[in-house]
């Protein structure tokens, strides 16, 4: 994409918000916000000067199918965030890893598979744990993937981005994990409901107990009737006053 191309694409996403206040209120540039510019500059072909506001990235999450809250809440989980949380999933674009933001930590990585950041609550200053599962690997990782998220206490924010693919022997059981961190069924796969399908962009940010389908996710295919999918993103911004 040229310089134009993306100007367009950007003023053809603020219009499309400019009357939800949350793209007003995106906050300002921080580690979270120059890390997804970073994978958006790559994805859409752009220079590295080219920078985007916080606004900005608000608005291309939104368009592309993301979810972007700016009062702290985890969609409708009924957990709240005080720290900026992000993440990006570029599905099977190889050209880009996954990005999971939690505060000033930055977690980038190419590997293929699911990559999982969980924060266990109470704790003033948490350290979040990072996972990659590639499930590619079998049925074994699926069972570890299971009795991870199952061990985590309630309350525990889970963040979830794909790279490549995870969907191969992406059991019944880890499914059913996900559901337990709000997330919710929206992909048509084989002739039911699931979280994301073969070969999909997919990230989403919830918490272990939230009721199904609360959390904030997003995918996108691979291709579409020869129409290439894209790479979604989920923001949340703790509530900040005027």
């Amino acid at each position: 994409m040229n310089r134009g191309g993306a100007d367009q694409l950007l003023e053809l996403s603020r219009k499309a918000c400019g009357a939800w206040p949350c793209c007003a209120g995106a906050p300002e540039a921080n580690e979270t916000t120059a890390g997804l510019a970073r994978c958006w500059q790559l994805a859409l072909g752009l220079p590295e000067n080219f920078s985007f506001s916080p606004r900005d990235l608000a608005a291309l999450a939104w368009l592309t199918g993301g979810r972007v809250s700016c009062d702290g809440m985890i969609g409708a989980t009924g957990f709240r965030t005080d720290r900026p949380l992000a993440v990006w999933s570029p599905g099977a674009d190889a050209r880009t890893g996954v990005l999971i933001a939690l505060g000033s930590t930055v977690y980038t990585d190419t590997r293929r598979g699911m990559h999982v950041a969980l924060l266990t609550p109470g704790l003033d200053q948490p350290t979040p744990t990072f996972y990659c599962f590639d499930f590619w690997n079998g049925e074994e990782t699926a069972r570890e993937f299971s009795r991870i998220l199952k061990s985590a206490p309630t309350g525990t924010i889970g963040i979830f981005a794909v790279t490549q693919d995870s969907r191969l022997n992406f059991t019944d059981s880890a499914e059913q994990c996900l559901a337990e961190f709000g997330i919710p069924v929206e992909a048509w796969e084989n002739g039911h409901l699931v979280s994301f399908g073969l070969r999909h962009a997919f990230c989403a940010i919830g918490a272990r107990g939230a009721p199904a389908g609360t959390a904030m996710a997003a995918w996108s295919p691979h291709s579409w009737r020869g129409t290439p999918g894209h790479p979604v993103s989920c923001m949340v911004h703790p509530e900040h006053s005027p």
